[in-house]
């Protein structure tokens, strides 16, 4: 059972990087955040549930780690993409 199944059985708030297929074919990722609601007694009454499209921010942390990778090859990095 995944860490996420288990809190989801459990009640617990959480939340997961996913990657959804869109109609069109095309691939994006997701931070999906899952909130539980309770009644007064505790009981779980249901889920809020909110997805966040990160494929930007996913695609700069995968330029800027190329860029890590070459710097620690070769001293310094160049280009328009490396900060």
């Amino acid at each position: 059972m995944s860490e996420a199944h288990s809190k989801f059985l459990s009640g617990l708030p959480h939340e997961a990087e996913v990657r959804l297929r869109r109609k069109d074919g095309q691939y994006r990722w997701f931070l999906g955040r899952w909130n539980p609601v309770r009644n007064e007694q505790g009981r779980l009454m249901r889920w809020y549930v909110a997805g966040t499209d990160i494929e930007d921010r996913k695609q700069a942390e995968e330029k800027r780690q190329g860029c890590l990778a070459f710097r620690g090859r070769r001293g310094r990095c160049q280009g328009k993409n490396c900060s």
